[in-house]
């Protein structure tokens, strides 16, 4: 678990007090925002955005943590949104370190804008993830065209994907560069491509046409 910025530490603790949180209890509302920051980090939920609350609320729940504890929770990080609302968005001490974090809730707002349905915001972050992951956590301000043909090849000549799950794939690079790092995305049919599966039609005999079906 990582240790919290002491200005964070500073800055929270006078949000508990303006709140009248008992002072015996500070240690407590800090172990559940250090909490919340991993889970946060972890999962790849931007800890700015307060629709990251109830998933963390649920890990807590699925972790047999009891209703009282869930509740001092949901009230520490309430309380975190509140020691933030004066600090500047790039604040470096408002969470652990992710780069990639502003992308993921860029991300959401770009597919809610369009109106795209949750299935495909679903999508595209599990393929985002598993970029971020191949490029072994390089910043995206680092990223270029060369990376997502690489990634992109890489799924076909190591992982062996389908033509489909490579064209998700592909698809939500497109996204990521265009909507979101607004860079060049021209991948100059550079990528190895996967074979489309062919699928052989069955042709019944007159014989098996005219056997019952079982």
């Amino acid at each position: 678990m990582k240790k919290l910025p002491a200005v964070l530490v500073a800055s929270f603790l006078k949000t508990l007090a303006a709140a009248s949180i008992d002072r015996t209890l500070a240690g407590d509302y800090l172990k559940w925002l250090r909490f919340y920051l991993d889970f946060c980090l972890k999962y790849r939920h931007p800890p700015r955005d307060s629709d990251s609350l109830q998933p963390f609320l649920q890990k807590l729940a699925e972790k047999n943590q009891p209703v009282v504890n869930q509740e001092q929770a949901a009230q520490s990080v309430k309380l975190y949104y509140e020691t933030l609302k004066n600090w500047p968005n790039d604040s470096a001490v408002a969470m652990p370190s992710d780069a990639w974090a502003p992308v993921f809730k860029q991300l959401k707002d770009e597919i809610r804008l369009r109106q795209y349905s949750p299935k495909t915001l679903k999508t595209y972050r599990v393929w985002i993830e598993q970029f971020k992951e191949y490029l072994v956590d390089k910043p995206p301000s680092a990223v270029s065209s060369e990376e997502a043909r690489r990634f992109l090849t890489h799924l076909v000549t190591d992982r062996n994907v389908v033509a489909s799950t490579q064209n998700q794939a592909f698809n939500a690079l497109l996204f990521l560069y265009r909507h979101i790092l607004k860079a060049d995305y021209d991948l100059k049919d550079k990528v190895v491509r996967a074979r489309r599966t062919r699928y052989i039609p069955v042709v019944l005999t007159r014989e098996m046409r005219g056997r019952p079906c079982v």
